[in-house]
């Protein structure tokens, strides 16, 4: 939610290119499962080395020396400390009582100096049990093993937990059986988003193929891996078209049976951003990815699919809108891009799906938000505005508030 301030406070060009100071590698080799992995800033995870010490100090002084030419300082520092405190929850449909949820998950730690474990609990009990034990992982002493994603099940049975090592981009899927409480064989190498995307009998995923030359590009993967069986007879569904490595695919999940994928590829020399959609309900074996957005690479253009109706894809979108705005793309035609809310003076933080025919857009100006409510021909419906500092937690529309 502070990002944007964040750039304010650092962005170079306000402070004559002052550039902060630079750490000294030092090269650390380590070889996890098989492969041989690089950091070169092991050092710095270790707050009594001399070379940290006196890093940390150079930053502190660079800081300082910029805080000290920053315009308005306090204002933007109490304007971070409000936003710190706003947050808030999906809207729920009014048509049908919201679903409830079977098990709430929480991440702390026992101890200050060891990394947080996993607990669990069914959301009607009171106590946490421990689910995953972050100790277990680590390839040595020094490891800092990190929880980074869960992903439950549609049928709440199983728990992917996704972990990383001491700050690496590679990282393991594991899965957990919530009625046992224990982990099964089901173990995913080499993922780097790491990322679980439920279907059917197991779940997609990605992975990257390495080599012992440190130098090699990584090949990245969609695959599909099925729950019993081993990592080595997944199905590889999509191939990065960049394999060099330096153009990595994400993808994501919407709306229960849409994946979502971005990737690059070139045509005739010339690069092109790729967004498509492969409907899940088509099953594995009919996995097909439908393109419906292309554009040039460097184009500028941030779109952010957030929910589908029927085929129309609704969008926030920075199309040279800095402060983002709403567009529908439609998912049979390419680059049938239509705008639907324009952009304003606030800044667009998040839209969400209110119910069959309606959706709301939370709009941010300095540190108090307001909604703006629309039906899906893009027509205002309702304004709500809430004051600097105000807390919005588990709001939810009724139908007749639409009315």
């Amino acid at each position: 939610g502070s990002s944007i301030f964040l750039f304010i406070l650092w962005n170079p060009f306000l402070y004559g290119q002052a550039s902060a100071p630079l750490a000294e590698p030092d090269p650390v080799y380590d070889t996890l499962h098989g492969n041989v992995v690089l950091d070169q800033f092991r050092y710095l995870e270790n707050n009594e080395d001399p070379r940290t010490i006196e890093w940390i100090k150079n930053q502190n002084q660079h800081f300082n020396k910029l805080n000290r030419k920053l315009v308005r300082s306090e204002e933007i520092k109490n304007q971070i400390k409000n936003l710190s405190r706003i947050r808030y929850s999906k809207f729920g449909d009014w048509d049908i009582e919201k679903e409830e949820k079977t098990y709430d998950f929480r991440i702390r730690s026992s101890r200050e100096d060891r990394a947080p474990d996993l607990y669990f609990k069914k959301t009607k009990e009171t106590d946490y049990i421990r689910l995953v034990r972050s100790r277990e992982f680590r390839n040595s002493p020094e490891d800092q093993v990190l929880i980074k994603r869960i992903k439950l099940s549609p049928d709440d049975k199983y728990l992917a937990v996704s972990i990383s090592h001491s700050g690496q981009d590679l990282k393991e899927i594991y899965v957990y059986d919530l009625t046992t409480r224990k982990r099964l064989d089901d173990v995913i190498d080499n993922t780097l988003q790491a990322r679980v995307i439920w279907d059917d009998n197991g779940f997609y995923y990605d992975a990257v193929q390495l080599t012992n030359d440190l130098s090699a590009r990584r090949n990245q993967t969609l695959n599909y891996h099925t729950l019993g069986q081993s990592g080595g007879s997944d199905r590889v569904i999509f191939n990065n078209p960049d394999t060099t490595g330096s153009r990595n695919f994400t993808y994501s999940q919407l709306d229960e049976t849409e994946l979502i994928i971005n990737y690059s590829k070139q045509v005739r020399g010339k690069w092109y951003e790729i967004m498509g959609f492969s409907d899940l309900g088509n099953g594995i074996d009919n996995f097909l990815i439908k393109d419906f957005l292309v554009v040039p690479e460097g184009s500028g253009y941030e779109i952010h699919p957030q929910f589908i109706s029927g085929d129309t894809i609704v969008c926030k979108a920075n199309v040279n809108t800095p402060n983002y705005k709403v567009v529908t793309l439609d998912l049979n035609n390419r680059n049938a891009l239509t705008n639907l809310i324009p952009e304003t003076d606030q800044l667009l933080t998040d839209i969400n799906r209110l119910g069959k025919n309606h959706f709301a857009c939370f709009y941010r100006q300095q540190a108090a938000y307001t909604v703006l409510i629309f039906d899906y021909a893009g027509n205002f419906v309702k304004k709500l505005e809430f004051p600097p500092g105000s807390t919005i937690n588990g709001f939810r529309a009724k139908k007749e508030d639409l009315e």
